[in-house]
């Protein structure tokens, strides 16, 4: 049996997973109206990763998003995974 306090935990935490996800999801709507939502090397329109330009990390919030949507580009996972394994070596 579990302790009320170990219930509370995986209750909250639960709750903070499932605002972090429609969080994300909003962010990625913002960034599919503004910039698309298509590989920009081969074009497919299925598992987009917004890859930020030059790398550098950002703030994942509406207003930095709404502000500089030229600085994220479109990829497929496949693309988004190899261009950081190039970065790694």
């Amino acid at each position: 049996m579990m302790s009320k306090e170990l219930r509370y935990y995986y209750r909250n935490k639960q709750a903070q997973l499932q605002r972090e996800k429609r969080h994300i999801e909003h962010i990625e709507s913002i960034l599919k109206i503004r910039i698309g939502s298509k590989c920009k090397v081969c074009g497919k329109t299925e598992d987009i990763h917004y890859h930020k330009i030059d790398g550098k990390k950002h703030p994942y919030n509406r207003e930095y998003l709404r502000d500089h949507p030229t600085e994220f580009i479109p990829l497929c996972r496949s693309h988004h995974e190899q261009l950081h394994e190039r970065k790694k070596k």
